[in-house]
């Protein structure tokens, strides 16, 4: 159940992984717009600025109005499912969707304020794959998601997604 504090700890959970987001990407679009790719773990990680004005791989590139557009649907729909299974939604989910939402947050912001996408960080991982640069809201809804997947699969079997109550 949402008590005041349950829903003060949500919201700002939320608001710190926003803040972080916009910390990271003005961070990276001061220090590194303009520069050669900063290497940190040989093969393993680097740090390069880019405007990515598509989805991954720079997906349907110049089409922001789609992703903001999707962006609020999103933010629309997980807001609207929070409010109305607040109290039936466990604490797992409940953090997953705050992050979720931060995640599709941050791009968002990105995509109004400048048309494009802050991304900065890139894996190579290890020569193996060439994946995509991204961005801190990236690792928040690629994580979130990924591991929704797996507890769905695995740990919540017997339909207990929500609190007992």
């Amino acid at each position: 159940m949402y008590t005041k504090n349950n829903l003060i700890m949500y919201i700002i959970i939320g608001i710190v992984a926003v803040i972080l987001d916009q910390l990271t990407k003005n961070w990276a679009l001061t220090n590194l717009k303009g520069l050669a790719a900063v290497e940190i773990i040989p093969d393993w990680l680097y740090l390069t600025y880019v405007e990515n004005k598509g989805a991954a791989f720079g997906f349907l590139e110049s089409q922001s109005w789609l992703f903001v557009l999707i962006s609020v649907v999103f933010l629309l729909i997980m807001s609207y499912i929070l409010l109305k299974y607040r109290n039936h939604l466990g604490i797992f989910y409940k953090l997953t969707f705050i992050m979720m939402m931060s995640g599709a947050l941050g791009n968002l912001i990105d995509r109004i304020r400048y048309g494009y996408v802050i991304d900065f960080i890139f894996s190579p991982l290890g020569g193996l794959y060439n994946f995509p640069v991204f961005n801190l809201a990236d690792v928040y809804l690629t994580i979130v998601g990924i591991v929704i997947i797996v507890y769905l699969l695995f740990f919540d079997t017997e339909g207990r997604y929500v609190s007992p109550k």
